[in-house]
């Protein structure tokens, strides 16, 4: 099925999250990524690559946008988001060859203000990418959860290089996947948007 019959807006929490140009180069990277390994997934063909990213350049869609712009665009049913969003989110993984776990519970957990406050550059990649921080014990142990495994690595290397470089260590990160619901609740408690 072709995802591009009939684009609309999709109305998602803000807009574009970041005007940084580390961010904004991570989220292009981030992109390009993500369709390349769902088309290797075998989620989208390569005419449908080719389609959807010139629609996301023309329309300066950002890239925590791209999974619930697919669901919007495949006229997926607003309570099966979550399922098909999760699907999309394994097979990215599978293409990467990575596992990821489902949590469903990160919405109780304590928001990691202090952490955030203490690194704002992290925070604004996460914020950026919409990619929370789920946990955090100082700077040595650390839990990030998306809906999108590649913007979690991305994040996850680019948190990795600064703390090692900030604070002399290198932290234990954690990768998760969040679903839908409960990625977008903690992405609204966390960034206040």
């Amino acid at each position: 099925m072709q995802i591009l019959d009939s684009p609309r807006e999709v109305p998602l929490n803000g807009n574009r999250a970041s005007t940084d140009e580390n961010a904004m180069a991570l989220e292009k990277e981030v992109i390009g990524d993500t369709l390349s390994a769902l088309m290797k997934a075998g989620v989208l063909s390569q005419n449908e690559v080719s389609g959807f990213a010139s629609y996301l350049a023309a329309k300066n869609v950002p890239c925590w946008k791209l999974f619930p712009l697919m669901a919007e665009l495949r006229k997926v049913p607003e309570e099966q988001f979550s399922h098909h969003i999760e699907a999309w989110g394994r097979g990215v993984a599978n293409a990467m060859k990575k596992r990821y776990s489902l949590i469903t519970f990160a919405p109780r957990l304590l928001n990691p203000t202090s952490f955030y406050e203490q690194f704002d550059d992290i925070r604004e990649w996460a914020r950026a990418l919409r990619v929370p921080i789920i946990f955090s014990e100082d700077a040595d142990v650390i839990g990030l959860g998306c809906i999108n495994p590649i913007a979690c690595e991305k994040v996850g290397e680019k948190m990795s290089e600064f703390l090692s470089s900030r604070v002399g260590t290198r932290p234990f990160i954690t990768k998760v996947l969040l679903d839908y619901e409960s990625w977008d609740l903690v992405c609204r408690k966390h960034f206040e948007l």
